[in-house]
């Protein structure tokens, strides 16, 4: 039985996260929705400030509060409805259930407590387990994540380990209750890319070996294909495009899409000039009536800047484009 055949282990429906300046409001996550299936990873792609980090804190209430807040959705999980759950009992599923790995590791650790305090204090709360207990699970915990010498780095400070350690560490924390889930956000960020390959094949063993399933956060396309088996696109907090990681590789839909797979270097063809797309994503306070993605689309038509298309689904994929059909093709190398 495929992942797709079983119920779903999170739901997210018309999630929408509203940040709030001093001159506007706007909404940073806007009507996202998706199922994640029990065992499946779930690439999330798409430039800076297109909101993957935003959807992932508010599916666990993290969002900091000013300026942010969620004013419409549901996130599903365990027959709980975790937007209109009590901080009480967020505090029981975020670690234990769904837990997340964080960007930068050196300022998720808390610099004046070691390595061994900060994975057994997740031990001590969730697991009730008692000063002993926890620290001979630290040990096997940071064994398990390929730390070397575990029970002498269990006394380290996160000053004293390398980017790659610290990494590892806060995989060590994330899945020390066994979660159900795991948000991965950019886990690789600011890794060289040897450390970075050592990390995804870190990841991906503990996935298959634990069952979790898996939301992995990334602007690195080959992250998604490597490691995914199915992606959601987002562009200016919205989700765009969806699909299979095959299909979305080997036709995408959306301009944006096209533009993003155009961008990555083609090892086995000629070598060229890589493709760009123009401009910048926009500022989310100053969106205009129609789609997002108009001013740098190179299909951009007058009914384009009328209204912001809707997310249409066809069987397994999904577009928010007008012109799909003209946009989906097999990907060509881009000279």
């Amino acid at each position: 039985m495929s992942a797709r055949e079983r119920d779903p282990i999170l739901s997210v429906r018309g999630l929408t996260t509203e940040l709030r300046t001093e001159s506007s409001r706007f909404h940073a996550v806007d009507a996202v929705s998706f199922d994640l299936f029990p065992g499946e990873v779930l690439g999330i792609v798409g430039e800076s400030g297109c909101g993957k980090s935003m959807t992932a804190l508010s599916i666990l209430g993290l969002v900091p509060r000013p300026p942010g807040r969620i004013v419409a959705g549901e996130v599903w999980f365990e027959g709980r409805d975790l937007v209109r759950a009590s901080e009480r009992e967020l505090q029981r599923v975020r670690g234990a259930k769904i837990a997340m790995i964080f960007q930068e590791p050196m300022s998720s650790l808390n610099p004046v407590f070691t390595i061994g305090e900060q994975i057994a204090e997740t031990l001590r709360h969730h697991e009730r387990l008692g000063r002993r207990a926890a620290r001979e699970r630290a040990v096997e915990l940071l064994a398990k994540v390929g730390i070397p010498s575990p029970a002498e780095r269990l006394d380290s400070y996160p000053h004293e380990l390398s980017g790659g350690m610290r990494q590892r560490v806060m995989i060590a924390i994330a899945l020390a209750c066994n979660p159900k889930v795991l948000l991965a956000d950019e886990p690789t960020t600011a890794l060289d890319v040897t450390i970075q390959a050592q990390i995804l094949d870190l990841l991906q063993r503990l996935q298959a070996e634990l069952g979790m399933a898996v939301v992995i956060i990334t602007h690195d396309l080959g992250i998604v294909a490597e490691f995914a088996h199915r992606v959601l696109v987002m562009y200016a907090g919205r989700v765009i495009e969806e699909g299979a990681v095959e299909a979305i590789f080997e036709s995408p839909a959306h301009p944006y899409t096209r533009g993003l797979l155009a961008s990555l270097p083609d090892l086995e063809g000629e070598i060229g000039r890589l493709s760009a797309i123009p401009g910048s994503v926009p500022q989310m306070g100053a969106l205009g009536p129609g789609c997002r993605f108009a001013p740098r689309c190179g299909l951009v038509e007058p009914a384009c800047l009328a209204a912001d298309p809707p997310l249409a689904r066809t069987g397994a994929r999904a577009v928010a484009c007008r012109r799909a059909a003209l946009a989906a093709a097999p990907r060509e190398r881009v000279a």
